[in-house]
C-alpha cells in the first residue's frame, strides 16, 4: 500500500506494530519510505524504536502519536538534504584552511 497522508500512514504503522508481538533487538523491516527500509526494533527493556535503513541505520523512539511517528521518519530524510547541501561548503572551508596552513 502507498500512503499520501501522514495520519493514514501512522495508523497503518500502528496496526503493523500491534499485530507483531515478537519484535526483537535486531531491526525488523516493515516497509519502505523514499527507497529506504522502514524498520522497528525493541530493546531488552521493551522500548520500541522506528527508523530508516539505507547504507546506515537512523532510528528514533516510537511515539504514541501515529502522525508523530511518520513525521520523525520524514525529519530523518529531510536532515540528509540539509547535510548534503552543507557538505560542499564544509569541504570548501577545509580546503581553504588547508591551503593557508601550507603557505604558512
Amino acid at each position: 500500500m502507498v500512503f499520501t497522508e501522514e495520519k493514514d500512514a501512522g495508523q497503518a504503522l500502528k496496526t503493523i506494530i500491534q499485530s507483531q508481538s515478537s519484535f526483537k533487538e535486531t531491526p525488523s523491516i516493515i516497509g519502505k519510505y523514499k527507497g529506504l527500509d522502514i524498520f522497528i526494533r525493541k530493546t531488552v527493556f521493551e522500548e520500541k524504536y522506528i527508523g530508516l535503513r539505507g547504507e546506515s541505520d537512523f532510528e528514533v523512539p516510537l511515539k504514541i502519536s501515529d502522525k508523530g511517528n511518520i513525521q520523525q521518519l520524514v525529519k530523518i530524510v529531510d536532515g540528509y538534504s540539509g547535510e548534503i547541501d552543507f557538505f560542499p561548503l564544509l569541504l570548501f572551508h577545509y580546503s581553504i584552511c588547508f591551503s593557508i596552513t601550507l603557505v604558512d
